[in-house]
């Protein structure tokens, strides 16, 4: 059993620093991944870098998109991808949304309303924070909540007046 602990170990480091450079390469990585517990694939998310991130943020398993998020190395960018993701679990957009950090950003808070799985309430909160021309498209979503939809509609109607 201790043998088996270092092996793992540094094979979870350097999946983590894992750079595929080819289609194939990426596959591996992913079946690599696949292969793991669930524990390896918290500690891969924690430490792993943008690669193994996309990959492990598609996880089914709940807590493991949870470990992505809060990789301390997760840019800006990869933040307002998975907050438009429709697949993320509901958990990681609450952790988004809590981080104020993130949602300094324009970008970040547009794909959190366009997101049907983001709470409704926290939705209706950023509503006030949107441009006209993106209140506009979240007016005429069909994929969108009917109460976000309606609360973007009412925004529309009181600032035109």
């Amino acid at each position: 059993m201790e043998t088996k602990e270092p092996t793992e170990q540094s094979s979870i480091r350097e999946l983590a620093e894992a750079q595929p450079s080819t289609e194939e390469d990426r596959a591996t990585l992913f079946l690599q991944i696949q292969r793991m517990s669930v524990a390896e694939r918290m500690k891969l998310a924690l430490l792993g870098n943008k690669e193994v991130r996309s990959i492990l943020i598609r996880d089914p398993v709940r807590s493991v998109q949870v470990c992505v998020i809060q990789n301390p190395r997760i840019t800006d960018s990869e933040v307002e991808r998975i907050a438009s993701s429709r697949s993320v679990d509901e958990e990681v957009l609450r952790l988004i949304l809590k981080n104020r950090e993130w949602l300094k950003y324009y970008s970040v808070k547009v794909a959190l309303v366009n997101n049907p799985r983001t709470p409704i309430k926290e939705s209706l909160r950023l509503l006030g924070h949107l441009r006209e021309k993106e209140l506009k498209d979240v007016a005429r979503s069909r994929n969108l909540p009917n109460p976000v939809v309606i609360g973007a509609k009412k925004l529309l109607s009181e600032r035109k007046a």
